[in-house]
């Protein structure tokens, strides 16, 4: 019974993921929702989270959006599984793209936070730190960034992959986009973030932050050096962020300094 249970669930999730239509969707999730209540397993409640979290995936109004971590929320307050907390994780991460605000963003980091205290995954560090990635989006001060970047980079000693790479590389990107004062510190630090994870995407958030370091510099000698960079990442990585990058930094420096080498 339970077999059949969770292949009829599968089944009707699978339909709900293949389709647009939201009453579509919502008659599925009732369907699983009913399997549910007849037999509340945590496997069965599992498919039922999943079906869940496709509604904000067809229409992220708020509505659909605090359905589902509601239902998602209850879900795991029942169950505490680890897989019911990563769709948990992954519906708080929606609610972070949705927020306008740091004061918006915090909340959700810290149910991210929460999430990973309880079931340390590499699945659940990817969702906090992209989570901690998207608060320091809406930093102004850059007094603020020394807690979120701390967790980024103790979550990539944890899990050093290339995307948890990404998601500090970019924070400091931020970071660096308030206070020019690290400016040399953290292009040495995306620096070896690029020689641990030789990326396109890491090389271009690089040659952004090398890009930011040009402007700031008035002589074509203090410049020549991260446009010099820019262009041997242009050439090593296939990238249409660095070569645009290159490009341009070519230009104000010919624009700027005529006969300096464009």
């Amino acid at each position: 019974m339970t077999e059949t249970s969770l292949s009829q669930a599968a089944a009707l999730v699978a339909r709900a993921r293949a389709t647009e239509d939201s009453e579509v969707v919502a008659e599925l999730i009732a369907q699983v929702r009913g399997l549910y209540q007849a037999q509340p397993s945590p496997a069965l409640a599992q498919s039922l989270a999943e079906a869940y979290f496709l509604l904000p995936g067809l229409d992220e109004s708020p509505r659909n959006v605090q359905v589902a971590l509601a239902e998602i929320s209850a879900l795991y307050a029942r169950h505490r599984t680890a897989e019911i907390a990563l769709w948990l994780a992954q519906t708080w991460v929606i609610v972070l793209l949705g927020a306008a605000t740091a004061a918006e963003t915090l909340p959700a980091v810290r149910q991210l936070q929460r999430l990973f205290q309880s079931h340390p995954t590499a699945e659940q560090a990817d969702c906090l730190g992209y989570g901690l990635l998207l608060h320091t989006v809406e930093l102004a001060d850059s007094a603020h960034f020394a807690a979120p970047l701390a967790q980024l980079r103790d979550l990539h000693r944890r899990y050093p992959s290339p995307a948890q790479a990404l998601h500090l590389a970019r924070a400091l990107g931020n970071y660096c986009k308030t206070d020019s004062a690290e400016e040399d510190a953290i292009i040495a630090e995306l620096e070896a973030l690029l020689q641990a994870h030789p990326t396109p995407d890491l090389a271009a958030q690089l040659a952004v932050n090398l890009l930011l370091f040009f402007v700031r510099r008035g002589t074509p000698a203090e410049r020549a050096a991260p446009l010099a960079r820019v262009t041997e990442l242009a050439a090593r990585f296939e990238h249409p962020t660095i070569a645009g990058l290159r490009d341009r930094m070519a230009a104000i420096l010919a624009s700027s300094h005529p006969g300096a080498g464009a």
